[in-house]
């Protein structure tokens, strides 16, 4: 189940999966089965802001609900791709709300897709418990695998050993239950 979708803090952080010895493709073996089976719900989006484009990831609530980092948002519109689930599959949405202290903010979706949304876990984690970090940094679903180090900035966040690179923003931390 996932603990927290946004935010966390993941150290050590870097530029380069082949950086980081903690990043493998969710096919990979390394990986619970109970976190691929939520990898449908882990989307990659992408919102303009003039000629640039901003991208990162985001986790599918249910519900036409994404959440996602506040820093990835370009515009208000956004597009949501469900890579995992269904191959070049995509819904516009929009930010309906944005928590700027937090770095997150929530796009609703046009349409509903075929999917039930993530399961979100009802206990905390706590320091040594596996984490298992998900998100499109690379252009695919990879995940960061690593540990809960504590709570920091009043427990707002979570810091985990996992690492993290760029694009993996608003992908989920989930424990070894998916």
């Amino acid at each position: 189940a996932a603990w927290a979708i946004a935010p966390t803090i993941s150290t050590p952080a870097t530029t380069s999966p082949t950086k980081s010895l903690r990043w493998y493709p969710v096919a990979s073996g390394l990986i619970p089965d109970a976190v691929k089976a939520q990898a449908p719900n882990i989307v990659r989006t992408t919102s303009r802001a003039g000629r640039v484009t901003n991208g990162g990831s985001g986790t599918y609530l249910g519900d036409r609900l994404v959440l996602i980092c506040r820093h990835t948002i370009g515009n208000r519109s956004m597009r949501c791709y469900f890579d995992s689930a269904l191959p070049k599959f995509f819904i516009d949405g929009i930010v309906i709300a944005r928590m700027d202290g937090l770095d997150s903010a929530l796009v609703e979706l046009e349409t509903m897709p075929p999917l039930p949304g993530i399961r979100i876990a009802i206990a905390n984690p706590i320091p040594g418990d596996a984490s298992f970090a998900l998100g499109y940094a690379t252009g695919r679903l990879g995940c960061h695998v690593g540990q809960i180090r504590q709570y920091v900035s009043g427990g707002n966040y979570i810091e985990q050993s996992g690492g993290a690179i760029s694009g993996d923003s608003g992908g989920p931390l989930l424990n070894d239950q998916g």
